[in-house]
């Protein structure tokens, strides 16, 4: 068993935003290149999100990817 499977993390987040940068590309090369066990999942995710807590022990990696700083720090400030 090895230790993504042993950790019960199984899900890689994208953020995707007010101000972020077209996250096509990342999703397919994470999935390309890096998704070889079944049970993990890539999505989306948004701050809103974010802010209800869905960053949790069942993730696995959260990516930021580039964007706007301004719209990134409106959005989290506070809770997220």
């Amino acid at each position: 068993m090895n230790t993504i499977q042993k950790n019960n993390r199984n899900k890689i987040y994208i953020y995707n935003d007010l101000g972020c940068s077209d996250v096509n590309i990342l999703q397919q090369f994470i999935i390309k290149n890096f998704i070889n066990n079944s049970n993990i999942t890539v999505s989306e995710i948004n701050s809103d999100q974010i802010k209800q807590g869905a960053l949790d022990e069942s993730v696995l990696a959260f990516f930021m990817p580039g964007g706007q700083a301004n719209d990134y720090f409106k959005n989290l400030w506070g809770d997220g």
